[in-house]
């Protein structure tokens, strides 16, 4: 799955008064993504990560992050911004190449910024759209043709829309020839990243665990079956990650795995 992506030289270039972290699960200390010294590649970091970038140039930090998720796609990208900057949140916006998943921390004179602030900055992003999900679905897989058909069967699960415009035997035969996950696997998943978003929003704003509150909402027994048949693990495990990106990117794994055992 891993095409193993190398940006020595524009690690190098973009490192340049750009400070770059990974904070991983379960967001208790950051580490260095590119020490000072080293021109190697970065290691790549671990699903649930969040990768952040700091600096005095806000142009430089999201070039970072740029990098940092075209050579590992399902990392969470995070930007601290200083208060004199703070109106350019308005850069998660940016289409190419974060769409809606920069996430923002305000940087604040005299004070570190902690760990979990980089988790709940993550998971106080705009959830994600049908369109997000399946862009970055069929560019990991390379699959474009699929785009319209994942956009379809995603916003029904995700209730952007009420129905299906077209027959689920219609679907089956679409992804059938892509021999991975089926369309019913994808609306799954598509339940399990938007009731992992409303937890990680509840832990970020003190409330219980499990009140998600859109109609939607499954059992936890469903979800924890969809996670361990999915992800590989179980719901609370699951449940202490933030983002959406390692999701998608855990069940790909998992499923390519699977196929090689069968062959």
């Amino acid at each position: 799955m891993d095409r193993g992506l190398h940006h020595t030289d524009a690690w190098r270039l973009a490192r340049v008064g750009v400070a770059l972290w990974v904070c991983a699960p379960p967001y208790e200390r950051m580490v260095p993504l590119a020490p000072a010294g080293n021109d190697a590649d970065p290691v790549s970091p671990p699903l649930g990560a969040v990768v952040y970038a700091a600096g005095p140039c806000v142009l430089a930090a999201l070039e970072q992050l740029a990098i940092a998720i075209a050579q590992w796609p399902w990392v969470a990208p995070c930007i601290g911004l200083p208060p004199s900057e703070y109106v350019a949140e308005e850069y998660a916006a940016l289409r190419r190449p974060f769409g809606g998943r920069l996430a923002v921390v305000p940087l604040r004179a005299g004070r570190e910024v902690a760990p979990r602030e980089l988790a709940a900055a993550v998971a106080r992003r705009p959830p994600p759209s049908a369109g997000a999900l399946a862009g970055w679905i069929v560019t990991r897989v390379e699959a474009q043709d699929l785009a319209t058909p994942l956009v379809e069967r995603l916003g029904h699960a995700l209730g952007e829309r009420s129905g299906l415009p077209r027959s689920r035997s219609w679907y089956s035969r679409v992804f059938a020839p892509h021999r991975g996950l089926r369309a019913t696997d994808w609306e799954r998943l598509a339940t399990l990243v938007d009731a992992l978003r409303q937890v990680a929003r509840g832990h970020d704003r003190g409330r219980a665990v499990g009140s998600f509150g859109n109609g939607r909402a499954r059992s936890e027994r469903t979800l924890n079956t969809y996670a361990i048949t999915y992800l590989g693990r179980t719901w609370s495990s699951a449940s202490q990650c933030v983002g959406w990106e390692w999701v998608l990117e855990a069940a790909l794994r998992k499923q390519q795995r699977a196929r090689a055992v069968l062959t």
